[in-house]
């Protein structure tokens, strides 16, 4: 009987949208690549936020918490308990991170979460900013070629 509930247990904590999905990758939704120089967060007012200093080697040694829904969009030195909305977290090694609150991304799309971002994290020139798209380049090539022909460059 202990296995069947087990069972049922791990069936409903996968299956429970707000356990899980919590992170939206802001550089992943504005298809660009968002590596900041510096680590830093906002977050909007209520949020349980705290930041534990660790030696190298307990760095080295250490693991994310699993119980933590929010841990692998939060970097190093940084811990979120809670958040009533949301929070933008930046890094190297995360790039351009946001933390929602599970009632809140259910409703909005991932692009308006990350909007909220957009000024916040600092992707090298201090924004982030939308990548080139495939028909730009077409348009790009296309004058290149006309003005190349006519012998304008």
């Amino acid at each position: 009987m202990i296995y069947f509930s087990g069972i049922i247990l791990a069936t409903i904590v996968l299956f429970i949208p707000g356990l899980h999905g919590q992170c939206v990758d802001c550089a992943q939704t504005w298809k660009t690549d968002c590596r900041p120089k510096e680590t830093g967060f906002y977050c909007m007012r209520g949020a349980e936020l705290t930041s534990e200093v660790l030696t190298y080697s307990e760095y080295a040694t250490s693991t994310r918490d699993p119980g933590n829904m929010y841990a692998h969009c939060v970097p190093y030195p940084y811990h979120l308990e809670y958040v009533p909305s949301w929070c933008c977290f930046w890094s190297k090694v995360i790039g351009c991170q946001i933390a929602v609150h599970p009632r809140l991304l259910r409703q909005l799309s991932p692009q308006s979460h990350c909007d909220h971002c957009r000024d916040k994290c600092k992707c090298g020139d201090n924004k982030a900013t939308v990548a080139v798209q495939p028909w730009h380049w077409n348009y790009l090539i296309s004058l290149t070629v006309l003005l190349t022909v006519f012998n304008c460059i």
